[in-house]
């Protein structure tokens, strides 16, 4: 058992605090407890204190006790409440975090949509950029075709009236030539009808 810090007579001549008051009222009980860690308001009101050869002021002893009590019981209500809405505000507080992880986990997958979304319009994009240049490839190189085929047939045509010329010079030439000759000869040329 701790000794006494004072004594009764000791804390009301020394103005000592309210908790050592207590503290001492809980060792002249009897009891061993730290200041106001068990004491109750009820413990105030039912306490009983012994008296000494000068005995004590009865009714100012009681007046602080019960004022002690109500004070106590105020601080006990108060704490109470307090202590509910700790628990309401950190009720709360889970509420709000599993919020936020959803609300997190909810970012991450729109994230990843969007990013998914993105690539796969991307490579749609550049499957269409592939196509319109391979069909554009193919439309150059039909057109390259013809006009390499109408280069070739320009060619031909030229080589064909070329040599169609030449023929014809020649049939030219041949029948002048004749034509001179009959004339040397001294026979009509063109028949008369």
């Amino acid at each position: 058992m701790m000794p006494p810090r004072s004594t009764e007579r000791e804390c009301r001549k020394s103005s000592i605090p309210a908790a050592d008051t207590i503290w001492v009222l809980s060792y002249n009980l009897g009891q061993e407890v730290n200041a106001m860690d068990r004491i109750m308001p009820i413990d105030l009101e039912n306490a009983k204190l012994r008296t000494s050869l000068r005995g004590y002021e009865k009714e100012a002893v009681d007046a602080l006790l019960t004022g002690a009590a109500t004070s106590i019981a105020t601080f006990v209500a108060e704490n109470e409440k307090l202590r509910e809405a700790n628990e309401k505000l950190r009720s709360e507080i889970d509420a709000h975090r599993s919020q936020e992880g959803i609300l997190r986990d909810t970012l991450v997958l729109a994230q990843k949509t969007a990013d998914e979304t993105r690539a796969a319009a991307q490579k749609h994009c550049e499957a269409i950029v592939e196509e319109a240049r391979l069909a554009a490839s193919a439309e150059r190189r039909g057109l390259e075709q013809q006009a390499s085929d109408l280069r070739w047939e320009i060619e031909r045509l030229r080589a064909d009236r070329k040599r169609f010329a030449e023929e014809y010079r020649e049939f030219l030439e041949r029948h002048l030539r004749e034509a001179a000759l009959l004339s040397d000869r001294g026979m009509p040329i063109l028949a008369d009808s």
